[in-house]
């Protein structure tokens, strides 16, 4: 059984705290949707949102080749234009393959909207 674990990525992080879930059935996830933001202030949310991306990126581009055998998954945006184009921005920037999770969208167009975005960026994914 597969199962998803939910982490905060932050400038500490090293890949040890994610080898222990190499070769298991375990998906490391991070989330760029509702895990980050402040409530009260588009603005602070939409910079949270810039640096775990920046952070997300620098991760990878430094540590891909020793996590090679660890799964992860990236939750993108779907409510806010801006940040889901921010998003698929950093995905197609990657050179990892991941899970991608896209939560609920408004409508079924809207969905094939994004995975026809997805797919004119040639994002490389795991699952979707």
């Amino acid at each position: 059984m597969i199962a998803y674990y939910f982490s905060k990525l932050n400038t500490d992080s090293l890949p040890a705290h994610f080898l222990k879930y190499a070769g298991s059935e375990v998906i490391v996830c991070f989330d760029l949707e509702d895990g980050i933001g402040e409530i009260f202030s588009e603005e602070k949310t939409f910079q949270k949102k810039n640096f775990q991306r920046k952070l997300i990126y620098d991760f990878f581009n430094e540590f891909s080749e020793e996590l090679t055998d660890v799964r992860f998954g990236i939750r993108i945006n779907t409510n806010n234009q801006h940040q889901l184009l921010s998003d698929i921005d950093l995905l197609s920037d990657l050179k990892i393959r991941f899970s991608l999770f896209i939560p609920k969208t408004d409508s079924q167009e809207n969905f094939i909207n994004i995975l026809n975005l997805i797919d004119s960026k040639k994002i490389k994914t795991n699952e979707i």
